[in-house]
């Protein structure tokens, strides 16, 4: 029998990856750092390197001897920095790179040293909602300043994916140095994991509706697991999806009281919306879609409607399946079934 890998990946999950821990996972860091350590690695330059030298550049720019600049990345030869809002490229023993690294490096919990690339991807509870830019960047034709706050759907291999525009949508990558995620997750890495925000829940907090319009008064605080339904009225894949999720709902919700499940409409008329949960009987909360378009972190999540995504309370993703067609619904509902099995949610 050939296993679904979607259905490994939650298998695994549910097993216990949800309690991963990226100081345990990572290794021990060096205590102290050489040049050879920092290759690749923005996670241990310094935030801010001195100048040693004064270098001049083509266009009558120039690095003056005393400045501090702020470093980007190290590829073992040539240091990357910028200053008002201009890269440059230096030898590293024109600054004091290595002695700003360990200074910085002394200050980190071992927790926070822990923090790298690697356990970004795997840990999204080290996901802060809101990155900074720290250099300028341009995003779909925009060109966003240094400084500009902006919203982190996820983090890969690839970089930092950010949503923008914010009304828009669409996830674009951006470098981790170019950004001052680094700093925000090594924030939250010295919280105990369990104490960590959610954004998720920030997000969806006083945003969520019942079927009669009324604020929905579920505790997103007690969620450990959400279920995450993209659908509207005018999607016919929606309207052969909703009715077996709502069954398998019913059954399994009274004894999953950490399982919360949320519809993100796409609805262009909240009218429609209400029509849809109403007619379905939809047990469960809904987003309007003039919310969930400003809602970079849930947004960011949907490929398509209808889309059943399960996911920690920290947006650790669990379960993805997108579709409406009957081998969609059946790993839909055995999924909800699985997750029922685990007592991960109850």
């Amino acid at each position: 029998m050939k296993v679904k890998p979607v259905f490994v990946v939650m298998a695994l999950v549910l097993m216990g990856m949800l309690a991963y821990s990226p100081v345990a996972m990572a290794g021990s860091p060096p205590e102290r750092l050489t040049l050879k350590d920092l290759v690749n690695h923005p996670e241990r330059l310094p935030d801010y390197v001195v100048m040693k030298k004064t270098i001049r550049f083509g266009g009558g720019l120039s690095l003056r001897k005393g400045q501090k600049v702020h470093t980007l990345d190290f590829d073992g030869q040539t240091l990357r920095v910028t200053h008002n809002r201009t890269n440059f490229p230096i030898d590293p023993d024109e600054c004091n790179l290595l002695e700003a690294a360990n200074e910085q490096w002394s200050k980190l919990t071992p927790a926070q040293r822990a923090v790298d690339a690697k356990a970004l991807i795997t840990d999204a509870s080290l996901w802060p909602a809101r990155i900074k830019l720290l250099v300028p960047v341009t995003i779909k034709g925009a060109r966003l300043g240094a400084g500009t706050e902006i919203t982190l759907a996820q983090f890969t291999k690839d970089g930092a994916h950010v949503y923008y525009p914010p009304n828009e949508g669409g996830l674009t990558g951006v470098e981790l140095s170019d950004t001052d995620l680094l700093a925000r997750a090594r924030e939250l890495a010295n919280v105990e994991p369990d104490k960590r925000p959610s954004r998720i829940v920030e997000e969806l907090r006083g945003k969520l509706v019942n079927a009669d319009g009324s604020p929905s008064d579920v505790d997103l605080s007690k969620t450990k697991i959400f279920a995450i339904y993209y659908g509207a009225n005018w999607c016919p894949w929606c309207h052969k999806l909703s009715p077996h999720l709502i069954k398998v709902m019913k059954e399994i919700g009274p004894r999953n009281p950490g399982l919360t499940f949320v519809m993100i409409n796409d609805d262009d008329q909240p009218s429609e919306m209400f029509k849809y949960m109403t007619e379905s009987d939809m047990p469960w909360p809904a987003l309007p879609k003039a919310d969930a378009i400003k809602v970079g972190v849930i947004r960011s999540m949907m490929m398509t409607e209808p889309q059943l995504r399960i996911v920690d309370y920290y947006g650790n993703e669990i379960f993805n399946c997108p579709g409406g067609g009957p081998e969609q619904i059946k790993e839909d509902v055995d999924a909800l079934m699985q997750l029922d099995q685990s007592g991960k949610a109850r």
